[in-house]
């Protein structure tokens, strides 16, 4: 897909531009971006699994301007456009690929017009994540669109940052890099700083209650990383988050929306969906 570009754009969360495909039943989402304009044209792969109506959302932001999300709708043949079928999900655990998702939120009522505090807290094999590799600057990107296809939202988390060890080390130290100045000179590289989201009353005791529930019963050989079964160096990446990615978000309306949680971990992007219930 190619979008004209006749201005100067400012890069936001790590690129020029953002598009997310989302097909009218709510069942396929697909976010693709660039940093490159080529003469005054953005070029971002997309993908139609099937013939049918998909709304399409392209993030950008002009030279000096604010963000703009330009809405449009792609047929890709002559059917009848599918309505989506949400049903709300009761259970907040989810599992995808290696990773589990448990929602966290600051009531189990949702309320329309008032700032809502959502929470993932990530797990592999019941124990934390604390590596989450920054995704396009964030921990995490959470993607909002309701049922109609009309209200739609896109959100960077915040989460606790930490330096990751070396492979071997069992605690971070600042690291000496060569200078390009002065031969074989080094200089210290400052410690990373930490950052912890501040979370709502109702979230704090939604992870006390998260922390509080059992470990699923593993082998010892299945909570060791494959890495270090097959003795090779865990891939760390530089400043690792987690295991809490949090999101404010005000919901315009009563409804159902779904959602779409991207995060990165061991070089691959997950993608997890949820459908809340906003009164």
């Amino acid at each position: 897909m190619s979008v004209d570009c006749t201005f100067e754009a400012t890069p936001v969360w790590g690129a020029l531009m953002h598009t997310v495909v989302i097909r009218s039943d709510l069942l396929y989402f697909r976010h693709t971006f660039t940093d490159q304009l080529v003469e005054a044209e953005a070029s971002l792969p997309t993908y139609f699994p099937s013939v049918g109506k998909y709304y399409d959302y392209t993030q950008f932001k002009p030279g000096g301007g604010p963000l703009i999300t330009f809405r449009s709708s792609i047929s890709t043949g002559d059917i009848v456009a599918a309505e989506p079928a949400l049903v709300e999900d009761t259970n907040p655990v989810k599992t995808q690929g290696w990773l589990t998702f448990r929602l966290l939120k600051d009531s189990d009522q949702i309320k329309s017009g008032k700032p809502t505090q959502l929470v993932f807290n990530v797990t592999e094999r019941g124990n934390e994540v604390q590596a989450l590799t920054p995704y396009l600057e964030a921990p995490g990107h959470l993607w909002i669109v309701d049922d109609k296809g009309d209200n739609f939202a896109h959100l960077a988390g915040v989460s606790e940052s930490r330096g990751m060890p070396a492979p071997g080390e069992g605690a971070t130290t600042p690291t000496a890099v060569p200078t390009e100045e002065t031969e074989g000179a080094t200089a210290t590289a400052p410690p990373v700083p930490t950052y912890a989201p501040t979370f709502a009353p109702g979230i704090i005791n939604a992870m006390a209650t998260a922390g509080a529930a059992p470990r699923p019963q593993l082998a010892p050989v299945q909570e060791t990383a494959l890495s270090s079964i097959l003795q090779t160096p865990e891939i760390l990446p530089q400043i690792g988050y987690g295991p809490d990615v949090a999101f404010t978000h005000t919901f315009p309306h009563p409804g159902l929306y779904k959602l779409w949680l991207e995060v990165e971990y061991r070089a691959e992007v997950i993608v997890v969906d949820y459908v809340l219930k906003v009164e």
